[in-house]
């Protein structure tokens, strides 16, 4: 039960830390104070965010890269639990699940961009 909270633990830091960039908020509210002091367009404004969403989609695809070379190396290395093995799985399905929405948002910001 200690290795799963663990586990979930720093799932959960780890996603945190990318969604919720330092870097991406202060520079969203740079931007959002030029465009309000009328120091550059609107356009800007959606370009700081698109990069901010690609930057995301990046990073996540980068994390889940590096969850699942892990968990092949696990795998490979010792005999796994069963019940370890399917929860693996379903945190696998959920992290696809997960990428397959960011991509969506991603196409429709993108597409919006675009407009």
């Amino acid at each position: 039960m200690k290795a799963e909270s663990t586990h979930v633990k720093f799932l959960s830091n780890s996603l945190e830390k990318i969604i919720f960039d330092e870097n991406d908020f202060n520079k969203l509210k740079q931007t959002i104070n030029d465009l309000t002091l009328g120091l550059i367009e609107p356009k800007k404004l959606k370009e700081v965010i698109i990069n901010s969403r690609f930057r995301l989609l990046e990073e996540l695809l980068d994390f889940f890269s590096f969850q699942k070379a892990g968990e092949e190396f696990a795998k490979e290395s010792e005999i796994p639990d069963p019940c370890s093995v399917k929860e693996l799985k379903e945190k696998d399905e959920l992290l696809q699940e997960l990428g397959n929405r960011i991509d969506k948002i991603f196409n429709k910001l993108k597409d919006k961009q675009n407009e």
